[in-house]
């Protein structure tokens, strides 16, 4: 297995614009102890993004985000949003995702639900095609949802 640091020199020597933004990505968040293809934005949200398999040059797979304070709606989810859409328009990636809860049972009443989830991504420019959202680079990213501020 290798080190992180020699796998940001990997990436690094792959000038596409999905690993410019790995790479950025990875200088400036930690990584998860536990998972090594999350990585944590400002402390409060784990984040997991690879390069998309339909197109791995300009398109990144946003697998997970995950609050580290989940059901308590701080806001950590819509902060390490934010970082991601900043980081695609400037090294002009296109996101993809799949917006779909994953809690579910008597103590998930306090997460968003995949309809919500998927309103909430459509809020900062991912459009729904086929079951997955994609978001272009370069969209306008809007002020938070009234309902948003302060929620993750």
């Amino acid at each position: 297995m290798i080190s992180i640091r020699e796998s940001i020199d990997l990436m690094e020597a792959d000038d596409t614009p999905a690993q410019q933004f790995l790479v950025a990505l990875w200088k400036i968040s930690a990584p998860h102890p536990f998972d090594r293809y999350s990585r944590i934005i400002n402390g409060n949200a784990t984040v997991e993004v690879r390069p998309d398999v339909d197109d791995r040059d300009t398109t990144i797979h946003i697998s997970d985000i995950m609050s580290l304070d989940a059901g308590k709606r701080l806001g950590y989810g819509r902060d390490a949003l934010l970082v991601l859409l900043k980081l695609a328009d400037q090294y002009a990636v296109t996101l993809s995702l799949t917006a779909k809860a994953y809690a579910k049972g008597p103590g998930s009443k306090n997460f968003p639900k995949t309809s919500a989830l998927v309103a909430w991504y459509s809020h900062y420019g991912f459009i729904r095609k086929a079951g997955d959202m994609r978001r272009k680079p370069h969209t306008p990213i809007p002020a938070p949802r009234a309902d948003d501020v302060g929620k993750a």
